[in-house]
């Protein structure tokens, strides 16, 4: 199926009309979005390599000004390996990445 990069951009525009009505009735009580508005966690897999599971963060920030903007907050593949954004990269390349060497002295002769 691969990733639906076009059908998620979509995905992203409808907002249900439960959760509107919710933000318009906490607005009109007062309630404002913190500094992060919305935050999204991705699940990303590869079934031909069998790699590990990894999820990545975005969080949607909301300035004084109003603009709003994604930002990569974090990511971690299902071993709890943190992955910065190169690792992210490095690993869509080479999955074996994500297990990490031993420390010196620990590996198996």
């Amino acid at each position: 199926m691969g990733l639906p990069t076009e059908s998620l951009g979509e995905a992203l525009d409808l907002v249900p009309s439960r959760l509107l009505g919710l933000l318009r009735d906490a607005q009109d009580k007062g309630w404002q979005l913190g500094k992060t508005g919305c935050t999204t966690v991705m699940r990303v897999w590869n079934p031909i390599y069998e790699a590990l599971p990894f999820y990545v963060r975005w969080d949607l920030t909301i300035a004084k000004d109003g603009k709003a903007s994604w930002r990569f907050h974090s990511a971690r593949a299902q071993n709890g390996q943190r992955l910065n954004w190169n690792d992210i990269k490095t690993y869509l390349s080479d999955p074996s990445v994500i297990y990490p060497e031993p420390p010196e002295g620990e590996q198996d002769d």
